[in-house]
């Protein structure tokens, strides 16, 4: 005979899935609002975190992982932007063609143009190899 409680046992059950689908709320809010509107400072982003977590049922381990996530993404996110702005200044016109050159290692083949999202960069290349490159892929499984 068992002496834990089975109501208890399922209420603890219960509570963590409801913390989990609360946790997964907050993240699909941040991910629709950091997608409609990149440039989003993190005393916004911590509204929306503060806003949500008081709506939501989350733990406050939870809460500390979203806010720690949060300023990993602001680090990043600065670090990216503050070298396009350089490049932007120091090189003009061609300064997506120097970018594409800092960071895969060699001038593109074709144009090159950039999309700037929240959390990544999308190069679009005009030229297969330069996709290739990109992508760290072997041409020949790029064309696929």
């Amino acid at each position: 005979m068992s002496l834990e409680n089975p109501s208890s046992h399922e209420q603890a059950i219960e509570s963590i899935v409801q913390q989990k689908i609360g946790a997964a709320k907050i993240l699909a809010r941040l991910d629709q609002a950091l997608f409609s509107n990149p440039e989003l400072d993190q005393e916004a982003v911590g509204s929306i975190i503060d806003s949500a977590s008081n709506e939501l049922k989350i733990s406050p381990e939870q809460l500390g992982l979203l806010k720690g996530g949060v300023a990993q993404y602001f680090e990043k996110h600065d670090a990216i932007s503050k070298d396009i702005s350089e490049f932007q200044e120091k090189f003009g016109d061609s300064w997506k063609q120097e970018f594409f050159k800092y960071c895969f290692g060699q001038n593109p083949k074709g144009t090159v143009d950039l999309r700037i999202g929240p959390m990544t960069i999308y190069w679009l290349c005009e030229s297969l190899d330069d996709y290739a490159l990109a992508c760290d892929e072997d041409p020949d499984e790029a064309k696929e």
